[in-house]
């Protein structure tokens, strides 16, 4: 009897749970559709609607957009507009009237690819690497301006990757960076460049730049020239070095003398400092068959004159013949390099009729 109980109970339980069942399944709605995002998308793949305020605290001065507080925690969509946000000082109303920032208009999806001279240089230099026209032509509209999006300081990037000896466009590109006191790029540009061209004009960009970034920065009367001074003079003395040799070098003798003229005399030791360093330098550049020797000269002799006539009859005969030499070789020189285009891009041999005749003068210059 007992068992007949109990089957009826258990019986009366699987009927109940099986009615539950049903109940449940006719409440329960189907679960929606879950789309799976990706771990990794950009911001541009995603809507978000509306765009998060910035909130700021009161008196709160400018605001850096990267580290402001973002009200839902979404990415900020770009490009967003940040009129009046930097140097606000925002107060409880304005917070209240805040709206949330505008898009900004999308811009023309037109890109602007340069002029049509340009355009047409770029697809030669394309077509042929070593035509140096085109690149001139390519170079000449980027720098009036009409290379379209290509930068000049990229598109200088470009030639000298292709004619990496061009001494003056390494100049060009080191004076842009200079102007811009972007001093590191300038430094770059000079380390790759300085001792590969030997260009004159080059060493004269790369004394600018030491120039503005040693002395320049003091007064005469700073406990810090003297030191920077050195730092200018040894640079001076590098050029020399290297390329104060040149017929052209003449620029970089006048900025050495005219540096050494603004040291101070403020006492004895100063002005005895500043008559060597002048002696020193005007004995070497006399000697050196540059143009505009005969200024050197002059001013060599007035120098000497006007420091003790004593002295100046031993020191002047000796250098004055060193001063006839040098002149006597840079005569030749001249009319031995008038016809060498000393700026001449360097290309693989073509034995064209100039090429040639470009051959045979430097071969009589070298000898």
């Amino acid at each position: 009897m007992s068992s007949l109980v109990e089957d009826n109970f258990l019986l009366s339980l699987v009927l109940s749970a099986n009615q539950d069942d049903e109940d449940d399944e006719v409440e329960d709605e189907p679960l929606p559709d879950v789309t799976l995002v990706p771990s990794e998308v950009h911001v541009d793949d995603i809507d978000i609607d509306p765009l998060p305020i910035i909130k700021a605290e009161k008196g709160t001065e400018g605001i850096n957009v990267d580290s402001a507080y973002i009200s839902d925690r979404s990415v900020l969509p770009t490009p967003i507009l940040l009129d009046l946000v930097n140097n606000a000082v925002l107060d409880e109303e304005d917070e209240e009237e805040d709206e949330p920032l505008p898009f900004l208009e999308p811009k023309s999806t037109v890109v602007d690819l340069g002029s049509s001279d340009f355009i047409e240089a770029k697809k030669a230099v394309e077509s042929d690497p070593w035509n140096v026209n085109a690149w001139i032509a390519m170079v000449e509209e980027a720098e009036m301006g009409r290379s379209g999006q290509n930068s000049l300081t990229d598109v200088y990037q470009r030639f000298l990757s292709q004619f990496p000896r061009a001494g003056r466009y390494w100049r060009l590109l080191a004076d842009i960076f200079i102007q811009k006191e972007d001093y590191s790029s300038a430094e770059e540009v000079f380390r790759k460049s300085l001792l590969k061209c030997r260009s004159v004009g080059l060493w004269k960009s790369y004394l600018t730049l030491i120039r503005k970034k040693s002395v320049d920065r003091y007064s005469k009367n700073s406990e810090h020239y003297p030191k920077e001074r050195e730092i200018l003079r040894m640079a001076y003395e590098r050029a020399i070095d290297n390329v104060g040799m040149s017929l052209e070098s003449n620029i970089i003798w006048r900025d050495y003398l005219d540096f050494i003229k603004e040291w101070p005399e403020n006492n004895e030791l100063e002005q005895g400092q500043k008559l060597k360093a002048l002696r020193d330098v005007y004995q070497k550049a006399i000697c050196v068959p540059m143009d505009d020797l005969d200024n050197y000269w002059k001013e060599y002799e007035t120098l000497e004159k006007q420091a003790g006539e004593h002295l100046a009859a031993q020191l002047l005969p000796e250098f004055h013949e060193k001063h006839l030499q040098a002149k006597v070789v840079q005569r030749e020189r001249k009319r031995m390099s008038a016809k060498i285009q000393l700026d001449r891009i360097a290309v693989p041999p073509t034995k064209s009729v100039s090429e040639l005749q470009q051959l045979e003068l430097w071969s009589k210059w070298l000898k």
